[in-house]
């Protein structure tokens, strides 16, 4: 669904790897996302307010949402920051059915041109179906 309508990607981390060097360099959270039939209410003022009730804005979707089973990794006092993703944190690359084929011809030559592997795949949509596969692609 990334990407306006399949024409995107999206890219797979080994968390571990992603949270620990970002540890390195900056103060991050790594959170669970909840999945919820209503979006939450933050009273900022509140003096009971929990840390998770703060996060909740960041880490709550639709309850429809629940089958992705995210996690967000949140930067704090990190607005308009850029912090460099180690490349040896992405594990893989998941192309839209609907890529262009100058965006993938460019992320195809960025993989080939990396120190790490990554896995690419490929979605394709299941016959009658709305269900996607993803195929392992060689590059």
């Amino acid at each position: 669904h990334y990407g306006f309508h399949h024409t995107g990607f999206c890219i797979g981390y080994r968390t571990p790897v992603l949270y620990e060097e970002l540890r390195k360099t900056a103060e991050v959270v790594l959170m669970p996302m909840q999945y919820l039939p209503r979006m939450p209410i933050v009273i900022p003022y509140d003096p009971n307010l929990s840390i998770d009730d703060w996060f909740s804005p960041f880490t709550v979707k639709y309850l429809d949402w629940s089958y992705e089973k995210e996690w967000r990794l949140l930067l704090l006092r990190g607005a308009n920051t850029i912090v460099p993703i180690p490349e040896q944190a992405i594990e893989s690359v998941y192309l839209g059915m609907r890529i262009k084929k100058f965006d993938e011809e460019l992320i195809i030559s960025k993989l080939r041109a990396r120190k790490f592997p990554v896995n690419l795949f490929r979605a394709t949509r299941q016959f009658n179906s709305f269900e996607l596969n993803f195929e392992r692609e060689d590059y």
